[in-house]
C-alpha cells in the first residue's frame, strides 16, 4: 500500500471546485485568497490522533436501530479521524493577531465581527468534510489496488508502486458509488434552537432529574472534543487497538450533556509520558503493528506509534457504558478495527 500523506499530484483549484454528490455538495470558496494556500492538504491525514480505518461489525446489540441504518453486517466500512487540517488553525490564528492583541475576548453574537468569524468557520467545515471526502477516496484506491496486485512468473508484484497519474474527473467518479453514513465535526460552533430548563432549576437541583421542564431558547453551542447528539447517529471510536461503538443519542435527555457527547476514549496519559512509558514497554516498535484485536496497524513514524499505543488511551467502554447508563445514548453496535492508517512516508520525490 502506498502513502495517502503525500499531497496530489493535481490541480487543486480544480480539486476544490469539483462537483462532490458524495458528503459535500459545496464547493470550498473559489475566491479565498488565504484558503487557497491550503489547498494542498486536501486529501491528507495530518498527524496526532488522526487516522483512517477499515473496521467490521463485531456483535449487533439494537437489530431494529440497525436495520433503520440499512447497513450490511457483512461489509467492511471506513472510520475516518481528520479535519480542517492547516486551514482550520489559520482561521485561529488569524483573528487572535487581529483581536485578542487589542484586548478583544470574544464577538457579540451577529456583530460584523461575529459572521465574518462565523462565515470563516464555515469555510473551515466545509474544508475539513472535503478533505474526508478525499482521503476516502484515496484509501479506497490504495486498498482496492492493493487487491488486484498481480504477479509475474518469478512471483514479483506487478504495478504495486507504479505511479498513476490523478485526473480529476475520472479518479473520484469511485466516489460517486460509495455512500457516506455519518459526518460530524466535534471541534466547531453550532447556532440552534434548542431546549434546556431553567437556570434556577438546575441549580436547585439535588440529584440528576431529566423530568425538568424545558424551555425553547436559542444558543450557540462551543463543541471542542465533543461530537453533537442532535445530528443522528454517531461513531464513538476506541483507540486503534480497541473496539468503536455505533450509537444513537437520545434526544430527551440530549440537553443533559449540552446537545453533546464524548467523541472518543480520551487520553489517560499525554504524549510525552506515553512515549516514554509504552516505548520503554515495547523495546521492539513492530511488535506495535498488530494488536490485540489482531488488527494491523500502518505507522512508519515510531514516536507517534508509542503515543498513540491503545495504553495510552482510557478504555472505551468505560465511556460508552456511562453515556448509556445515564440515558444518554442507546448502543446500536460494536465495531472492530481490520487495518488503521496513520502514517505512510511517500516513495515519490516531489515538491511540496
Amino acid at each position: 500500500m502506498r502513502s495517502i500523506d503525500a499531497y496530489l499530484e493535481c490541480d487543486y483549484e480544480e480539486l476544490a471546485k469539483y462537483p462532490f454528490k458524495w458528503a459535500t455538495t459545496e464547493n470550498l470558496p473559489e475566491l479565498l485568497d488565504h484558503g487557497r494556500n491550503y489547498f494542498n492538504q486536501l486529501g491528507t491525514i495530518g498527524a496526532g490522533n488522526h487516522f483512517c480505518e477499515l473496521q467490521t461489525f463485531e456483535d449487533i446489540l439494537d437489530e431494529e436501530e440497525f436495520e433503520k441504518m440499512c447497513l450490511d453486517r457483512d461489509k467492511a466500512y471506513m472510520l475516518i479521524h481528520s479535519g480542517s487540517r492547516g486551514y482550520g488553525r489559520h482561521v485561529l490564528d488569524k483573528f487572535i493577531t487581529e483581536y485578542q492583541q487589542n484586548g478583544v475576548r470574544g464577538f457579540e453574537a451577529g456583530s460584523p465581527e461575529y459572521l465574518n468569524y462565523l462565515e470563516m468557520h464555515n469555510d473551515a467545515c466545509n474544508f475539513a468534510r472535503r478533505n474526508r471526502a478525499i482521503i476516502a477516496y484515496r484509501f479506497m484506491r490504495e486498498l482496492l489496488g492493493h487487491a488486484c496486485i498481480e504477479e509475474d512468473a518469478e512471483g514479483d508484484n506487478v504495478g504495486e508502486e507504479e505511479e498513476t497519474k490523478f485526473d480529476i474527473n475520472e479518479e473520484l467518479k469511485l466516489l460517486s458509488e460509495c455512500e457516506c453514513i455519518i459526518d460530524i465535526w466535534h471541534n466547531y460552533l453550532e447556532e440552534t434552537t434548542a431546549n434546556f430548563p431553567n437556570p434556577e432549576d438546575i441549580n436547585s437541583m439535588k440529584e440528576p432529574n431529566f423530568d425538568l421542564p424545558l424551555e425553547s431558547k436559542t444558543v450557540i453551542i462551543h463543541r471542542k472534543g465533543a461530537t453533537p447528539s442532535n445530528k443522528g447517529y454517531v461513531v464513538i471510536p476506541g483507540s486503534r487497538g480497541s473496539y468503536s461503538y455505533l450509537v444513537k443519542p437520545l434526544e430527551e435527555n440530549s440537553w443533559i450533556g449540552g446537545y453533546s457527547l464524548a467523541h472518543g476514549a480520551g487520553r489517560k496519559m499525554s504524549r510525552t509520558k506515553a512515549l516514554a512509558s509504552v516505548k520503554n514497554q515495547y523495546e521492539n516498535y513492530h511488535n506495535l503493528l498488530t494488536t490485540s484485536l489482531d488488527s494491523r496497524v500502518i505507522c512508519e513514524n515510531k514516536d507517534l506509534l508509542y503515543e498513540e499505543a491503545p495504553e495510552a488511551y482510557k478504555k472505551i467502554e468505560d465511556i460508552v457504558f456511562d453515556l448509556a447508563y445515564f440515558k444518554l445514548v442507546k448502543i446500536v453496535a460494536v465495531l472492530k478495527p481490520v487495518l488503521t492508517y496513520k502514517f505512510k512516508k511517500d516513495e515519490r520525490k516531489h515538491e511540496k
